[in-house]
């Protein structure tokens, strides 16, 4: 398996390369099924994704958009609300971003 990550400016790209499967992978939504919950975080967490197989296997792909911000602050005044978290966004979608 193979993990790259690039960070995109105003978003965070994944790409993860496998040797890929027969099977096409899905979202099962189910909390005790056996596989497929991987790809519900994705969806949840991501503004976008995709799956493409290719000759050396599969890449699945997913990009999380966030916002920069002006870099940590000693001032405790300052508030830094720049960062969408995208926990947040997956633990309560009607509040995301």
């Amino acid at each position: 398996m193979t993990l790259a990550i690039a960070d995109c400016h105003d978003r965070i790209h994944v790409d993860v390369v496998d040797a890929g499967s027969d099977s096409t992978p899905r979202i099962r939504g189910a909390a005790l099924s056996e596989g497929g919950r991987g790809l519900l975080l994705v969806a949840r967490i991501s503004s976008s994704w995709g799956v493409y197989d290719h000759q050396s296997g599969r890449t699945i792909w997913f990009q999380i958009e966030y916002r920069r911000g002006n870099g940590p602050s000693n001032d405790p005044a300052h508030t830094n609300d720049a960062f969408i978290d995208p926990i947040s966004k997956m633990m309560n979608p009607a509040q995301s971003h």
